[in-house]
């Protein structure tokens, strides 16, 4: 959610009040609420027939903090209970909780009453995950950036203005101050708190303790941590409404440890293997293009159909079926004509370096090859690509005075390589 927030620019250069901002600074953080203090974090299974595997609780080198009703918790510290990721791999996800002005009680609060609940009664470990918080401080920073430009764009105009006001004064003069606003632009981040339960080394061990977690009775008397499903039938006195409240445990799920990276952010994104096989024989394939980042221009996919459930699913079959391979084969010859004629000498404005992915579902045209997805060389292209425009023949190659554009819609993408 964008919005724009308003803060005077005072006399900065001459004065300290130029250093007052408060129209769009964000309230001082509040310690975060006591809760009880946390019971042992190993993991402890009610009752099953049969043995469950137990989570991980974290490493006793790096215990968990206590939190008790004496703790206080530092302006911007990380919560006690946040999950990290010496806490493992794996996690089961119990319920979110997002800020609702409407809600008595605030996201955090829940989540931790929540947390609480799980290490009180089911004795396993239990944490919390903010999300957009590193989000909220970047867009923070940027605010406080542009704040310090304000000043000093302003700074010249500011001291002007006070000489001015140093001079009426001297002569008796009333002045009239009439301070710069400027609106500062700004994205607004709800809080919202994901309760976790583990850690596990692997999806599995997870997996199996998830059995057990569905099973847990709700806590008592909570309403208010729960979501409320509601449902409306027709009656003798018009719409009879009923509703109940949802257990969060029966729709928790596994999931990876949001604070540990699953893979090098810096590898290249995975490609499909048959990727190399489909475009080994073209002429102007997308692969052989060095740089990272393309233009794509114009997308040729095979239409889709929905598959009746008792027909074959062989994927071999499916795939190259004869008719599949006959579509397939026509998209790609269209992508590769139309690379072909943005190549030609010709071509107006001017040729361009056009490229060719063949794909499971069809053909991709691309254009150009960038060093990154902000190159300015981007904007220059696609604008060239967007004025290209074709005349409309009829059945006698007459032109119809229909000016048709082919290249309306294109975008950026990373180019994939294989090994």
């Amino acid at each position: 959610m964008r919005r724009g927030l308003a803060f005077v620019v005072g006399f900065a250069a001459v004065s300290p009040a130029v250093a007052q901002f408060a129209a769009d600074r964000p309230p001082t953080p509040q310690p975060a609420p006591a809760v009880q203090p946390m019971p042992p974090t190993g993991f402890t299974p009610q009752p099953q027939p049969a043995p469950v595997t137990q989570p991980q609780p974290a490493p006793a080198t790096q215990p968990i903090q206590r939190v008790s009703a004496t703790t206080e918790v530092p302006a911007n510290a990380p919560h006690p209970w946040a999950v990290k990721p010496e806490h493992g791999p794996w996690m089961i996800c119990i319920k979110s909780y997002r800020d609702d002005p409407t809600a008595a009680v605030s996201a955090l609060k829940s989540a931790e009453e929540l947390a609480n609940e799980i290490r009180t009664t089911h004795k396993a470990a239990a944490f919390l995950f903010e999300w957009g918080a590193e989000e909220r401080k970047k867009e923070l920073a940027r605010r406080e950036a542009y704040r310090d430009k304000v000043r000093k764009d302003y700074a010249p105009f500011l001291e002007l203005q006070d000489q001015m006001k140093k001079k009426a004064e001297a002569q008796g003069s009333e002045f009239i101050n009439a301070p710069p606003t400027v609106r500062v632009p700004t994205v607004e981040y709800a809080q919202q708190y994901a309760v976790l339960v583990g850690g596990f080394k692997d999806m599995d061990t997870a997996r199996k303790a998830l059995d057990t977690v569905r099973k847990w009775t709700p806590p008592k008397g909570k309403d208010h941590l729960f979501d409320r499903a509601v449902i409306a039938r027709p009656g003798e006195k018009g719409a009879e409404v009923e509703g109940a409240f949802i257990n969060p445990y029966t729709s928790a799920m596994v999931v990876p440890n949001p604070t540990v990276r699953q893979t090098d952010p810096t590898a290249p994104p995975p490609v499909d293997p048959l990727l190399a096989k489909l475009n080994e024989n073209e002429e102007f394939s997308l692969l052989k293009n060095p740089k990272p980042v393309t233009l794509c221009v114009k997308v040729f996919s095979v239409p889709s159909r929905t598959q009746p459930k008792d027909e074959d699913t062989s994927v071999i079959g499916k795939m190259f079926a004869s008719k599949n391979a006959k579509m397939l084969d026509a998209t790609a010859l269209q992508a590769h004509e139309l690379a072909a004629a943005l190549r030609d000498k010709d071509m107006k404005p001017h040729p361009f370096d056009a490229y060719v992915l063949h794909a499971r579902t069809g053909s991709l045209v691309c254009v150009g090859g960038f060093d990154a997805p902000d190159d300015k060389q981007i904007a220059v292209v696609g604008r060239a690509i967007q004025s290209i425009t074709f005349q409309e023949l009829n059945k006698n190659k007459m032109p119809t005075g229909n000016v048709l554009r082919m290249f309306d819609h294109v975008f950026v993408m990373s180019i994939p390589r294989v090994n």
